[in-house]
């Protein structure tokens, strides 16, 4: 079975990797307390820190989903919950632009779905990633890019 996915999978990771060093020096922040015997004037320090960086944690695993290109369709990873989406659940196919950080914009493959009206989008890939959808979906339907770029 070929599958193709995306590259937030390195992403997600160096964030969970960066969460857990944070997490890490709290536990220690901690134990600095205990042992300075100065517990109770950090500990809602320590509980707001703490609550911030799950909360942070989550926010950036929701934000960053995972495409998996499967050839019997697309699975969507977001925080904990997969959706399926099979290739003829797929309406349109094409490139637009996506704002970025910084108001950059850069080409993104998208797929709209057929109903929900939802889209996945496909960040700046190789050609071989186009080449797969086109065997699996299609011909792709639009491409906005062609339009006048704002700046």
């Amino acid at each position: 079975m070929n599958k193709m996915k995306s590259h937030a999978v390195f992403i997600r990771s160096l964030m969970l990797f960066a969460l857990g060093t944070f997490q890490a020096m709290l536990i220690l922040f901690g134990v600095a307390m205990i042992m300075e015997h100065v517990i109770w004037p950090g500990v809602l320090v320590l509980l707001w820190l703490e609550a911030s960086l799950v909360g942070f944690g989550m926010l950036l695993m929701h934000c960053i989903p995972v495409v998996t290109l499967e050839e019997d369709g697309i699975r969507v990873k977001k925080f904990v919950k997969t959706h399926f989406h099979p290739w003829n659940d797929v309406e349109r196919a094409g490139y637009q632009w996506t704002r970025g950080a910084h108001a950059t914009k850069y080409k993104d493959l998208v797929l709209v779905l057929r109903n929900t009206g939802k889209m996945i989008h496909l960040p700046p890939l190789s050609e071989e990633v186009r080449l797969f959808v086109e065997s699996h979906y299609g011909p792709l339907d639009f491409d906005r890019t062609e339009e006048k770029r704002e700046t």
